[in-house]
């Protein structure tokens, strides 16, 4: 829908037009207020906690991977991820055996529950109990143990 202009500084001065409207268009958009501000990490792992209950598995997932990206700061998450590895969904039991292993926090639920998940259905569980026991131990610094042939 362009506007037939015959003469060229009325073209110039038209696109010059536009480009200072698409311009303040762009400033304006950023200058938009910015979104509320962010929650804390004890408010994030309560609120990933809490979709871990959630009846949509790819809710359950996403928030344990999220958990396991906060880090060490999560372990308050960590009986909670215990219980997910229980989760009839594959994919959900996969990611919290790998944010057990990114929080690092090595006690005895963790261990028992790392043991039973070796028997897991999933050959990708199983080698995430083996991937998350290596950073288990490399957080604790604990020697990594090397079964020997007898």
């Amino acid at each position: 829908m362009w506007i037939r202009v015959k003469n060229v500084t009325l073209k110039v001065l038209f696109m010059g037009a536009l480009c200072v409207v698409g311009v303040l268009c762009l400033q304006l958009l950023r200058a938009q207020e910015a979104p509320p501000s962010e929650l804390t990490v004890a408010q994030r792992v309560d609120l990933y906690v809490s979709q871990l209950q959630s009846q949509d598995a790819s809710a359950r997932q996403d928030a344990a991977a999220e958990l396991g990206k906060i880090g060490p700061d999560a372990a308050a998450a960590v009986p909670a991820l215990i219980s997910a590895q229980s989760d009839p969904d594959v994919k959900v039991r996969l990611k919290a055996t790998t944010a057990l292993g990114d929080i690092g926090v090595l006690n005895d639920d963790v261990v028992n529950s790392m043991r039973q998940r070796l028997e897991d259905p999933s050959i990708f569980v199983r080698l995430a109990v083996v991937q998350a026991e290596g950073k288990l131990r490399a957080a604790n610094n604990l020697p990594l143990q090397i079964p020997r042939e007898p």
